[in-house]
């Protein structure tokens, strides 16, 4: 039976129909898909996590805007290529992540613009929620501006971890920008003990701030840190800038880079720490202190080879590169720089110790410790500053192999002089350039430290202290020819003092004792000396001045030889 053209007509058709029916569905849906799974297609990323296996990757085919906020509760991969995945969410979490969960690609995170009024209207872009854990690789975090009406109110943070982990693979991760009365957002905010940021080749900057309101605000941390733990590697961490036109008594400062509140850990090695930026058109405004822990925050950190400096002010205060007002356990190491911030109306101080809360222990070993510049009419720059800390239990310092820099005409060390004596700053083969400002019990300051306190800042230790050609002390040993600058010397033993009464309580019979230098006692400054040894004592052409104490009454110095006619005391040249 012969079959005609409309019948060979209708089986092709038929045939077409049936083949048509076997073509994936990624050719239908080519033109709104937005993301994929392998090879299906999907027209939003909140239908794609919904319908992902555990384990699997969705690719962005497009820029993607969430207007709601996306929890993502399994295993995940998401390549978002050079895109831009943004959102419209302005309070809460835009991103909430609950599983392992890792974000790859060159492409942005944007969070949207807001608006908050309300001290407690935060944000955050992405949240790491408790057992958690994100990975980003080489994206860029970028939350939207916050228009601040709220004196305390902050701008969008762009990582909250709250019990999870996060890690950073060159990624570059910021906090929100504020305009008015607020201060900039976080770059990352760690918080709770079980919190734990890695970071590899990173970079997290602090939201800028531009000051319009009669308050004083600040750029946001890079870095915030409460009860968690960070391990940074080869990272930039920049704290906010804040700039303000405004011709009155406020202050737009600059922002942290590493913020330690109540108790932190963080490793640093190699990478850069630096202080927000401030300009301020009238003389207000301090660059932003590079590490800082508030009184009664315990920070432990290890920085090592790591370049660590207070933030910049264009007519204000430098900003400290490290101020501690806790009980901290500090070491600074392995070539590591840390520099006070430069300021147009006063140096910044390179460690700030100052706080009568600051306990624990602070050493440098074989790094360098700078004040910051600041005009000549200001106060000089201090490179290492624990003005207040005079108590047993306040913090300790060792300077080891170190250069420790007040800069040009401003001190390297400034402390009590207590706090001197009882060992508070110990120094091994290091170089103070600049003077060392000792404030007095009673009142008033001494720039003289290096015949009174030299003995306890060396811990007691056989170290030469001597004077280089440009007048700076140096603490080790001493090349040929350089003269210790100590003014008494046990010529018997070799060993050089600063005290008269210890060098005479640690000679033994038949030792010779010789002043290199007058030595003055301050009124009423000293007691007998009880020399109980057979010794010599050569005054070498100088003199012992002052006064004594002998009963009530004020006598001249006088030297006993403890009413024994066994101890036979032989002055000369004196």
């Amino acid at each position: 039976m012969k079959r005609t053209k409309q019948s060979k007509l209708l089986a092709v058709l038929l045939t077409v129909a049936m083949m048509l029916t076997l073509v994936p569905t990624v050719v239908f849906a080519a033109d709104n898909s937005v993301c994929k799974i392998g090879e299906t297609g999907y027209p939003s990323l909140t239908d794609a996590v919904y319908e992902a296996a555990d384990g699997q990757e969705i690719v962005l085919l497009d820029s993607v805007e969430l207007t709601e906020k996306l929890t993502i509760n399994k295993k995940l991969t998401l390549n978002i290529g050079t895109y831009t995945l943004s959102s419209t969410v302005v309070s809460g979490a835009a991103l909430d992540i609950k599983a392992e969960v890792t974000i790859t690609g060159s492409g942005t995170i944007q969070g949207a613009d807001r608006e908050s009024n309300s001290p407690v209207a935060t944000a955050y872009l992405l949240q790491v929620g408790s057992g958690a854990k994100l990975t980003l690789e080489n994206v860029v975090v970028q939350p939207g501006k916050t228009q601040t009406g709220g004196s305390t109110a902050s701008a969008t943070t762009g990582i909250y971890v709250s019990g999870g982990t996060l890690v950073l693979n060159g990624a570059t991760v910021k906090g929100g920008d504020s305009i008015g009365k607020g201060n900039g957002g976080y770059a990352v905010y760690v918080f709770g003990s079980s919190s734990q940021l890695t970071a590899d080749d990173a970079t997290m900057i602090g939201g800028a701030v531009e000051r319009t309101g009669a308050v004083n605000n600040s750029g946001g941390r890079a870095v915030y840190i409460q009860n968690g733990n960070a391990v940074l590697n080869n990272c930039t961490l920049t704290g906010g800038s804040a700039k303000s036109t405004m011709e009155d008594y406020y202050s737009a400062n600059g922002g942290e880079a590493l913020y330690i509140q109540s108790e932190g850990t963080a490793v640093v090695t190699g990478g850069t720490l630096t202080g927000g930026a401030s300009n301020q058109t009238n003389n207000g405004g301090a660059g932003g202190t590079a590490v800082y822990a508030p009184g009664g925050s315990k920070a432990n950190l290890t920085f090592s080879d790591v370049d660590i400096v207070g933030g910049n002010s264009e007519n204000g205060q430098g900003g400290n590169a490290i101020a501690l007002m806790g009980p901290s356990t500090v070491a600074v190491k392995e070539n590591s720089t840390v520099v006070g911030g430069n300021g147009g109306r006063y140096a910044g101080t390179a460690v700030n110790l100052g706080s009568y809360s600051a306990t624990g222990t602070f050493s440098i070993v074989n790094s360098s410790v700078s004040a910051g510049a600041g005009p000549v009419f200001s106060s000089y720059g201090t490179a290492i500053d624990f003005g207040n800390n005079d108590s047993d239990d306040r913090i300790a310092v060792t300077v080891e192999g170190s250069v420790i820099s007040g800069g040009e005409d401003g001190n390297s060390i400034y402390a009590k002089e207590t706090a001197i004596e009882k060992g508070k700053l110990i120094l091994k083969n290091s170089e103070l350039k600049g003077s060392v400002m000792l404030s007095k019990v009673g009142g008033g300051y001494s720039y003289s430290f290096a015949k009174e306190q030299l003995s306890a800042m060396t811990n007691g230790e056989d170290q030469d202290i001597w004077q280089d050609e440009n007048g700076n002390v140096q603490i080790g040993s001493a090349p040929e020819g350089e003269q210790d600058i100590r003014p008494i010397q046990n010529t018997t033993t070799g060993t050089y003092y600063v005290s008269l009464e210890k060098a005479l309580a640690e000679a033994d019979n038949g030792h010779v004792i010789k002043l290199l230098a007058n030595i003055q006692y301050e009124t009423n400054g000293t007691g007998l000396f009880n020399i109980t040894k057979s010794i010599t004592l050569d005054g070498d052409g100088h003199t012992i001045s002052g006064y004594g104490k002998r009963a009530s009454n004020s006598t001249t110095l006088a030297i006993n030889n403890g009413g024994t006619d066994k101890v036979h005391v032989t002055l000369k040249n004196l």
